[in-house]
């Protein structure tokens, strides 16, 4: 008898967390509201430092092929 309660408890808990998983997967693709009104800037402005040291990681790289 004990066994089946146990049983059912665990299989109470692992159905919930199936269901819960189904609704954020769910709720991570689903698209958001007003999604094609949305702009979003397309270029990227990097500040001089940033833009030193990808060079250099640029140059290391090429040094070790």
């Amino acid at each position: 008898m004990k066994k089946k309660i146990i049983g059912l408890i665990v299989l109470i808990l692992l159905c919930g967390s199936i269901g819960v998983g189904h609704y954020f997967v769910n709720y991570a693709l689903s698209p958001a509201s007003n999604s094609s009104e949305r702009n979003v800037k397309t270029t990227v402005h990097a500040s001089n430092s940033n833009e030193l040291i990808m060079n250099k990681n640029k140059e290391d790289e090429m040094k070790h092929p």
